[in-house]
């Protein structure tokens, strides 16, 4: 099983904030040295070490107040065509 460090701890997610979403480096494997995005159930911190089933799969990035105004205003303005 592949090992990533956490290298970013980029905000809350989920419908409590019970998810953590990380930027994860993984330091063996057949992709050593890439960066994932991932969401981690347990706390975690900068410079922890996680133990990841497969790599394959990356988080979507979560959704910010601005960002999600703006799709909303993009989507009202594809209505009014």
């Amino acid at each position: 099983m592949p090992l990533a460090e956490v290298v970013e701890v980029v905000g809350r997610t989920g419908i409590y904030g019970e998810v953590i979403q990380v930027m994860c480096k993984l330091l063996d494997g057949r992709e050593a040295g890439n960066v994932l995005r991932r969401n981690v159930r347990t706390p975690v911190r900068m410079g922890d070490v996680l133990v990841l089933k497969e790599t394959e799969r990356e988080a979507r990035p979560i959704e910010t107040a601005a960002r999600k105004l703006m799709k909303l205003k993009n989507k009202n303005k594809r209505r009014a065509r």
